[in-house]
């Protein structure tokens, strides 16, 4: 598969495994419903995992989540599930060895991370560790303070699609 087919499928695979089309992730995400009168499934919501500050500005995760609202988004296709539409500055494609470890850093800029191989554990600052990989998504939000620590775990480079959000 060529190089933007391959990205765009991937990035297709990490939106479908965030909605609950894994076995991995079918814990933390939502199930598929179906609308009135219709046979057809769609998923309700997509988690994601935020690296937000807390309420002493010190870096931890929390969950997030969008709804998905039955919209006829590209007419004349029939409707699909659309999550509020939001901004965003710029989409930048990233990859980081095996060997990697960025250290204790705040995020640069509120940023949406695609995780599209690989994967990586991030550490916040009470000590929890998450492992995160081909699939996950991640809202980084923790831009000042500390930060968190971020390395590769897999044994093969991880691979990212990172959205930056505007500034509040």
């Amino acid at each position: 598969m060529g190089g933007a087919r391959a990205i765009a499928a991937a990035l297709w695979g990490a939106a479908a495994l965030a909605c609950g089309d894994a076995p991995q992730q079918e814990a933390r995400d939502a199930t598929p419903t179906s609308p009135p009168g219709e046979t057809s499934s769609y998923y309700s919501s997509l988690a994601y995992t935020r690296v937000a500050l807390d309420e002493n500005g010190r870096s931890d995760f929390a969950e997030g989540e969008d709804h998905f609202e039955l919209k006829d988004f590209a007419p004349p296709a029939g409707p699909l599930g659309v999550a509020p539409m939001r901004d965003a500055e710029s989409l930048v494609f990233t990859t980081a060895d095996a060997d990697w470890v960025g250290d204790w850093h705040p995020t640069p800029r509120r940023q949406f991370v695609f995780m599209l191989a690989g994967a990586i554990e991030i550490e916040v600052e009470d000590g929890e560790r998450r492992r995160f990989q081909e699939g996950d998504i991640i809202l980084l939000e923790d831009t000042t303070g500390r930060g968190h620590d971020t390395r590769v775990v897999s044994a093969t480079p991880a691979l990212f699609a990172i959205v930056a959000m505007p500034e509040s």
